[in-house]
């Protein structure tokens, strides 16, 4: 966390308020990663009471999103879903294409946790149009997993199987470790949701592994997604079997655990 100390630090000097407002929204972001989400609302606020009054639309855009999703993350969606809102309107309006991708994918993680998933799918779709024709690799993943989870709630297994192969052959090819071991989440969930249920245990062991490695803190409304499928998997093999499948996946090589799951997407239709 020397980063946000650091970021800190600056805000609290005698800089403008521009720079200021920057800086809080860096260390909002920051605080959010490490999962303190009160301490990221509380910083990203500050963002945006001096964002607005500057009129600055890219740092008011930051701020809208990080201090929306540390309010989410905290349990207050209803608030969150209105910054979201406020930001993707702002953002379209000002022609800012990257801004409302970030927008769309943080409405539709408000949608999912909602259990609006329809529209949480839409949202993520718009969002992955708009990552793919910029070329962002890491907002693309980020689309294709979330979509994922949002397709498999509904039951519609083999669109979350091609979105999940997808995001996991653009991370893998481009180095992004964290984004790959994020998606054997949704992997464990397409294997329970698909009736292999030592096959979920393996994935969500390996993905617990690769987390540990990358202190990648895993986000309320995707734990709500995985433990009632992982819960199901553990009812379906007995406790002792499913512990022994989990600890396999925990003791798997990383880049194992990615070609095992790419092999199984790839050939596994649903």
């Amino acid at each position: 966390m020397r980063l946000a100390q650091s970021a800190l630090q600056f805000a609290r000097t005698d800089v403008s308020p521009r720079a200021r407002a920057s800086a809080m929204v860096a260390l909002s972001r920051l605080t959010y990663i490490a999962g303190r989400y009160e301490d990221a609302a509380r910083d990203a606020a500050v963002a945006l009471e001096l964002a607005r009054d500057l009129g600055d639309i890219r740092l008011l855009l930051g701020a809208l999103r990080w201090h929306a999703n540390a309010l989410s993350a905290s349990g207050e969606s209803e608030r969150a879903r209105r910054l979201f809102e406020e930001c993707r309107d702002q953002a379209r309006s000002a022609g800012e294409r990257s801004e409302l991708a970030g927008a769309l994918l943080s409405l539709g993680e408000v949608q999912r946790e909602a259990g609006e998933l329809p529209q949480a799918a839409a949202c993520y779709l718009e969002a992955i149009g708009l990552e793919r024709a910029a070329g962002s690799a890491a907002g693309l993943c980020s689309g294709l997993g979330n979509l994922s989870r949002a397709l498999i709630g509904l039951g519609r297994l083999e669109e979350a199987r091609v979105a999940l192969l997808e995001c996991i052959q653009t991370a893998n090819s481009v180095g992004l470790r964290s984004a790959c071991s994020c998606a054997l989440d949704p992997a464990a969930g397409l294997a329970q949701a698909s009736g292999d249920a030592a096959r979920a245990a393996r994935y969500y062991g390996a993905g617990e592994s690769a987390r540990d490695l990358t202190c990648h803190v895993r986000e309320p409304v995707d734990a709500d997604f995985i433990t009632p499928l992982i819960d199901e998997a553990r009812a379906a093999l007995g406790p002792v079997p499913y512990a022994a499948a989990e600890d396999a996946g925990r003791a798997m090589a990383y880049d194992d655990a990615v070609a095992d799951a790419l092999d199984w997407l790839r050939h596994t239709a649903h």
